[in-house]
């Protein structure tokens, strides 16, 4: 003789309401009665062997939305995560629009080559150091460019060793945007710091407030000195000093003399 359960699905409660919304939308439409809700108390239908039981299961009408539920919350968790961000109610579209931007910019990010750098080790380094979240540019690239702003995104008492002409600072413990605020967010931004990574996160907030050009300089000063480019002191006059940061971090700085 065939047993009788009962199935109680619980939701998060964060997504509960959609999912009971869902359910009762799903029993109304008949997704529930074709998972085995019956139309009547007395009919019952039998889910097969995949459930693993041998067992039958016997639903009466009134678990209709139950199972409705059940399987509109098995869709929301099936979603891909793209997918879910997208959907959204009405009153979500604009940040929907915008988590579809920024998936794309970082698609588009992801996909690009890192610049080279001269040191294989230190290229495997910021491979797995860095996000690779906002767009970079190399040394040679950056030698090139006119007109960019540059930002030293390190903390001052490195800045006041040595720094590529005509950066300002920003920081990084200390960054606050509204040091910025001469700046057209139109403007080619190209952030550094001693290797990089700390530049990153100063480069992905000001793409969050809406700078549209910036870039992230791959391998930081450190880079840009072992490729045999300038730095300045306070004063704009040329020096061979550059802060190491730390005797860890410093094996990566192979030019330049290093202060810590």
């Amino acid at each position: 003789m065939d047993r009788s359960y009962v199935i109680f699905v619980t939701a998060p409660p964060e997504s509960l309401p959609r999912v009971q919304r869902l359910g009762f939308q799903g029993h109304r439409l008949g997704v529930g009665p074709g998972l085995g809700l019956n139309l009547s108390c007395r009919l019952g239908f039998r889910f097969g062997s995949w459930f693993g039981f041998r067992s039958g299961f016997r639903f009466g009408s009134w678990f209709g939305i139950w199972s409705g539920t059940a399987l509109a919350l098995l869709l929301v968790l099936a979603l891909p995560g793209r997918a879910l961000a997208q959907a959204g109610t009405a009153g979500d579209a604009g940040n929907a629009a915008h988590a579809e931007k920024a998936v794309a910019r970082e698609e588009a990010i992801s996909n690009q080559n890192q610049p080279d750098v001269e040191s294989g080790k230190y290229a495997a380094v910021l491979r797995s150091l860095l996000s690779h979240s906002v767009p970079e540019i190399g040394v040679e690239d950056l030698r090139v460019m006119k007109g960019a702003v540059l930002l030293d995104a390190r903390e001052p008492e490195e800045f006041a060793v040595s720094r590529l002409a005509g950066a300002r600072y920003a920081g990084y413990d200390l960054f606050d945007l509204n040091m910025l605020g001469d700046l057209d967010r139109n403007q080619t931004v190209v952030v550094y710091c001693s290797v990089g990574y700390r530049s990153e996160k100063i480069a992905e907030k000001l793409l969050e407030a809406g700078f549209s050009q910036v870039y992230n300089l791959y391998g930081g000063i450190f880079e840009w000195v072992n490729a045999g480019q300038p730095v300045v002191d306070a004063s704009g006059k040329l020096t061979d000093l550059v802060h190491a940061y730390n005797r860890t971090w410093g094996l990566f700085l192979q030019k330049g003399e290093k202060v810590y």
